[in-house]
C-alpha cells in the first residue's frame, strides 16, 4: 500500500503528497473518531445528569451482586462509574 506519490516535474524538485485515498480514509477515520468520542461523552454527561442512576443493575457476578447489595460500596461503585 503506498501512501506518498512522488510528483516529479522538470521545474520542481521531488515532492511528497498525500494520494487522494489515504486522506479519504484519514478523514473518514477523524470523522469516525470524533462521532465515537462525542457518543461517550454524551452518555456520560446524561449519566451524570440522572440523579437515580446506579450501576446497580449492570453487576452480574456473585462480586457484584454483593457490590450491589451493599450501600456504601455501591455509592463508591457508583461514583467510579460516572
Amino acid at each position: 500500500m503506498k501512501d506518498y506519490v512522488m510528483n516529479r516535474s522538470a521545474s520542481s524538485p521531488a515532492v511528497c503528497r498525500r494520494s487522494e485515498k489515504s486522506l479519504a480514509a484519514a478523514l473518514m477515520l477523524a470523522g469516525l473518531r470524533i462521532t465515537i468520542g462525542w457518543h461517550f461523552l454524551y452518555e456520560g454527561v446524561a449519566k451524570w445528569m440522572q440523579p437515580d442512576w446506579s450501576a446497580g443493575g449492570y453487576l452480574l457476578a456473585d462480586l457484584y451482586h454483593w457490590m450491589a447489595s451493599n450501600a456504601a460500596v455501591l455509592k463508591v461503585v457508583n461514583l467510579l462509574n460516572i
